[in-house]
């Protein structure tokens, strides 16, 4: 009967790990920081509202980057450019007073 207690024991071990790979698995899929085919749009709208305060105007996505449009309080409007792939920020200016 011990034996039984075992084999129950270890089913159970097995089946935390599959469930815990499996979760693990679905987190690195869906995450929106950096998959197989570069950064989503909402991951690089992110970075850019970490560099600049305000209010996404645009967001237009090209080849290589996605450029996004921010208008900050003081009425400034700021483009940044955030490559598509690595997520880093290629270039960040104001465009109107």
């Amino acid at each position: 009967m011990w034996f039984l207690k075992v084999i129950k024991a270890l089913l159970l071990v097995v089946c935390l790990l599959s469930v815990t790979e499996i979760r693990v698995s679905h987190a690195l899929q869906t995450s929106n920081a950096y998959n197989a085919n570069g950064i989503s749009q909402t991951k690089a709208i992110e970075i850019a509202r970490n560099l600049v305060e305000g209010r996404v105007l645009r967001v237009e996505k090209t080849t290589q980057s996605y450029k996004i449009k921010i208008l900050q309080s003081s009425g400034r409007v700021v483009s940044v450019s955030v490559n598509r792939i690595t997520g880093k920020v290629e270039n960040a200016k104001a465009l109107k007073q």
